[in-house]
């Protein structure tokens, strides 16, 4: 039977690939939720400077009316740029945690090939001492019967 001696080695390399996997899909996922945000807080700011130039264009608004908007359209400013700084820092993270997964697929499989050629090995070593010891049978018979007959 073929024994691995790196198996462990492989078995954790596997591991830290399924984590490294799980961990991209969140970050993956974060990511998504944080641009979603993010356009939600970009269409909010869109419809209300549409609804600002409409109304101070009309003349139908008070000077008090228009401070709350300014506030208002500040305050959807800032959390535009807070959106933007998450949804860039989320899409950093799905990069990095990208990067560390290709780099656990490249280890595992590494060493699923040094796996692979190691039994191929050990299947060769297999056959040629099936071989041998067919070859010492046939020759065995063969001098038994040599023996048999020429005596």
């Amino acid at each position: 039977m073929f024994n691995f001696r790196l198996q462990r080695v492989l078995d954790l390399r596997q591991r830290r690939e399924q984590q490294t996997a799980a961990r991209l899909a969140e970050a993956r996922q974060n990511a998504d939720t944080a641009v979603a945000a993010h356009g939600a807080i970009e269409q909010a700011r869109a419809d209300g400077r549409s609804h600002a130039a409409e109304t101070a264009g009309a003349g139908t608004c008070s000077m008090g009316e228009l401070q709350f908007m300014s506030a208002v359209m500040a305050h959807l400013d800032t959390r535009a740029e807070e959106s933007g700084r998450a949804m860039r820092d989320a899409e950093a993270a799905v990069d990095s945690t990208g990067g560390e997964f290709s780099n656990a697929v490249r280890d595992r499989r590494a060493l699923d090939k040094l796996k692979d050629r190691q039994r191929d090995a050990w299947e060769q070593v297999q056959s040629l001492q099936d071989r041998q010891t067919m070859d010492a049978v046939a020759l065995m018979r063969f001098v038994g019967r040599a023996s048999k007959g020429g005596r």
